[in-house]
């Protein structure tokens, strides 16, 4: 299977190459153009600071929470300190019923498919 991804991965001129790390406390994410990678492979962009909260410790800080938020209809809502921020807003509020808090999760992305997760949704917030 890796050999065939690899194949067809040469098969294709991409001008964008892009890394997700998805942690178990922190995520983030990376990305380089062709043509900046073509001057300078260490050309690498990643984001320096992810809210608009402050929460950030300081400049060279590049993840956030691995938390995520969705609504009842299992629409996304916000994802890091962004979700932690709005879901401890609708708890302050008693309003937070209606959505599904999801932190620590990596490992259950592992385990079971993400739609099992949302399964327990009207029981639990994890």
């Amino acid at each position: 299977m890796r050999q065939k991804m690899t194949e067809e991965f040469g098969k294709v001129n991409y001008d964008l190459a892009a890394a997700i790390d998805i942690g178990t406390s922190a995520s983030g994410y990376a990305y380089s153009t062709k043509t900046a990678f073509s001057s300078n492979p260490l050309n690498i962009i990643s984001e320096q600071c992810w809210n608009k909260f402050g929460l950030c410790k300081d400049e060279t800080e590049r993840k956030t929470a691995s938390c995520i938020l969705f609504d009842k209809e299992q629409n996304f809502v916000s994802f890091g300190y962004d979700a932690q921020h709005r879901f401890a807003q609708l708890q302050s509020k008693n309003e937070d019923a209606n959505y599904a808090f999801f932190q620590h999760f990596k490992m259950c992305l592992y385990e079971q498919q993400v739609s099992v997760m949302f399964n327990l949704l009207p029981k639990y917030k994890v």
